[in-house]
């Protein structure tokens, strides 16, 4: 997650491996820009992604498989966001005025290319993150939403969550059966039951009828969340958060940060 000075709090930061303070300098200004993240419980690569250039900024969070389902890849998510990052930075410094999903669409498509002759791109579980950025240039932010990674800005003290959801339509139904408390975590029942909803969110995904996350298709990018806000005047962005979904669990429902 990506977290703008004054959003996290101190027993927060304990809990991250990585905290990285950085001045960058958005159109002759300078903001400070902070990245936390850490792995998920039981796992050992961090499946998340962020980076901050000088006008750009973004957060990724891969998709897990839980075991013992294919993907149809010998590749993980944590190899793929950080592939799918960079990429998206590349394309921004050769077309940084180009739209926020075509830098999207042109780095997935690249991504994609690393795999295709080893790995099946086509199955349901292929490599796939979710994708938030923001660019600040002249006197507006552009952002971009894909999947459940939401963005939330702050305007003249009101906080605006933006976020896509055609995920959460998709999924939330799927998620209550399989999560209903049915079965003790840990269980094989239980562990049977997230496979079950694993494979059917599969089958929604990258559809009109389902949601939309970067994986192997660059199309998804052209189904993203995207808009301009201010970033002069009275309403102008003051600050902004970009979170994968733990995090914005953590800061938007929790309300243990500030």
């Amino acid at each position: 997650m990506a977290l703008p000075q004054g959003l996290h709090r101190a027993d927060v930061a304990e809990r991250v491996d990585v905290i990285r303070v950085r001045p960058v300098a958005f159109d002759g200004r300078l903001m400070e820009v902070r990245i936390a993240s850490q792995p998920s419980p039981g796992r050992s690569a961090n499946e998340d992604f962020a980076f901050a250039l000088p006008d750009l900024v973004g957060v990724l969070d891969g998709v897990s498989a839980p075991d013992p389902l294919d993907t149809g890849c010998r590749h993980g998510p944590s190899w793929y966001v950080r592939r799918l990052g960079a990429h998206i930075a590349a394309a921004h410094s050769q077309h940084d005025n180009a739209p926020l999903a075509d830098l999207l669409g042109d780095a997935i498509a690249q991504v994609a290319t690393y795999h295709s002759d080893t790995c099946d791109l086509q199955h349901p579980g292929t490599p796939a993150s979710t994708v938030c950025l923001v660019r600040a240039g002249g006197k507006v932010l552009e952002y971009l939403v894909l999947c459940d990674s939401p963005l939330v800005v702050e305007r003249a003290d009101v906080v605006t969550v933006i976020t896509d959801p055609r995920f959460a339509a998709a999924v939330t139904p799927l998620r209550a059966a399989a999560l209903s408390g049915a079965h003790r975590i840990g269980s094989q029942e239980h562990a049977a039951g997230v496979r079950h909803m694993v494979t059917r969110q599969r089958a929604l995904t990258n559809r009109e009828d389902g949601y939309w996350i970067a994986a192997a298709d660059p199309v998804a990018a052209r189904h993203a969340v995207t808009g301009t806000l201010p970033m002069t005047g009275g309403n102008r962005v003051s600050r902004a958060a970009l979170l994968t979904d733990g995090a914005a669990a953590l800061c938007l429902f929790d309300g243990s940060t500030s």
